[in-house]
């Protein structure tokens, strides 16, 4: 039986970073699959979601799902999120909220030089 290699591209950042957007264009131009952090905690999570969002309700649930890093300024993310808030294009997955965005900002942070070179890791600003 022969081995079939496939190339795993990990797309990671803060809310607003443009990861879905750039994963978008990427799998289409390589005709790869896309997976989302918003889309799976949407998927696995929202039904079981309190009225009140607690931040340890949704930090254990992001530990479990996914690390991100940060490169591009926390303003234009912001400004990214309202924007995505507001269109609810087709990445769309849920509001996320400045409360969210807060949170979510004070737990990640970027990996250093020697853990992206260690991961072959590339950094994508604007």
């Amino acid at each position: 039986m022969s081995e079939r290699r496939a190339d795993i591209h990990l797309v990671c950042g803060a809310t607003g970073a443009g990861k879905s957007t750039y994963s978008d264009e990427l799998a289409q131009s390589i005709n790869g699959m896309r997976f989302s952090i918003d889309e799976w905690m949407q998927r696995l999570h929202s039904a079981d979601k309190p009225d009140e969002l607690l931040c340890e309700w949704f930090y254990e649930r992001v530990q479990r799902n996914c690390a991100q890093m940060r490169d591009v300024p926390i303003g234009i993310r912001w400004q990214r999120v309202q924007k995505r808030n507001v269109e609810q294009a087709e990445t769309f997955q849920f509001e996320v909220t400045r409360d969210m965005f807060d949170f979510i900002e004070s737990m990640w942070e970027a990996p250093d030089d020697v853990e992206m070179t260690r991961l072959n890791g590339k950094r994508i600003t604007d």
